[in-house]
């Protein structure tokens, strides 16, 4: 998120996308166990079937219908130090665009074995200012069907 205030990032568009997520899986069942505030995961939910879940969520507020790369940015590295995909205790990744209303779901250890299998551009200098953060491109449609895709339509209101 090139430039982004980290604290706004943070605080108003990452725990927006939260929120939703949140809901999403609240109208299949499930129930908010607790919102986390470090770098392991952001949901931890209890799921129908009686198991606790971790989510890592990612919200994309700069993917919109007219400017959509049709990439993902799947954060590996953030101010010299393992970051996102490499830290996250979470067992499922939900990749959110709300300009696109969708949720892109997987499983963790999914995305990983996708990751590793495949020779990914990366990108460096992406998110806020100064945290030379790194991560990988990952072109949706090519990855889709490893994805559970739902279509959303929550008010966005940053």
């Amino acid at each position: 998120m090139g430039n982004l205030n980290f604290k706004l990032d943070l605080d108003k568009i990452g725990l927006q996308g939260e929120k939703h997520v949140t809901l999403e899986l609240i109208k299949e069942g499930s129930t908010l166990l607790k919102d986390n505030d470090n770098k392991y995961y952001d949901l931890k939910m209890l799921m129908p079937n009686g198991s606790e879940v971790l989510f890592e969520v990612k919200t994309d507020v700069l993917c919109k219908p007219d400017n959509d790369t049709g990439n993902m940015f799947i954060e590996f590295e953030c101010r010299g130090e393992e970051s996102g995909i490499k830290v996250t205790k979470a067992e499922h990744f939900v990749y959110y665009l709300p300009f696109l209303n969708q949720m892109w779901f997987i499983k963790v250890k999914d995305l990983i074995f996708i990751l590793n299998n495949n020779d990914f551009r990366t990108t460096t200098m992406s998110g806020d200012k100064d945290s030379n953060t790194k991560g990988y491109l990952l072109g949706r449609e090519w990855f889709r069907k490893a994805f559970k895709v739902r279509e959303t339509n929550y008010e966005w209101e940053i």
